[in-house]
């Protein structure tokens, strides 16, 4: 998987750390419409197929911020605070690491494989597989760590 953890207005590279490193928890709005007015189906994604177990790529729309893997079911947090953790709908979360120059000459390598630019970026959740540039990344980023 990977998932992006700002609202409308993208939060600083720092804030989703202190997010993570506090409250060790990722998550969404608990519905949204896209701009066509479509309901969007990452919350229920976040709930029915997302497993406790497995690894996310936290991201800042395409860059990298950190590894974790879930650790708990989903839960509804009415206790937010909109500057920070601003989704009610949660998971609870490890920590597998930070995204580093070791992580970056990862990144570096496999887009290069791939012929890509960037990771994928598209979407608030997105579930990573088969054989992209973006699953690539991940699965080698969770097997240097596991190592």
């Amino acid at each position: 998987w990977h998932i992006q953890l700002h609202r409308d207005k993208k939060l600083e590279n720092v804030q989703l750390k202190k997010l993570l490193l506090d409250k060790k928890v990722i998550g969404l709005w608990e519905a949204w419409v896209d701009k066509n007015g479509t309901p969007m189906k990452d919350p229920e994604f976040f709930k029915s197929r997302m497993s406790v177990g497995d690894v996310v790529l936290v991201r800042n729309t395409i860059e990298p911020i950190a590894l974790v893997q879930i650790k708990s079911g989903f839960y509804l947090e009415k206790d937010v605070d909109l500057a920070l953790d601003w989704f009610p709908l949660r998971r609870n979360i490890e920590i597998i690491g930070f995204y580093s120059e070791k992580e970056e000459k990862l990144l570096q390598s496999t887009l290069r494989k791939y012929q890509k630019r960037q990771i994928q970026a598209l979407g608030t959740l997105t579930l990573c597989k088969g054989d992209t540039a973006t699953y690539s990344f991940i699965k080698s980023w969770y097997d240097s760590v596991a190592k």
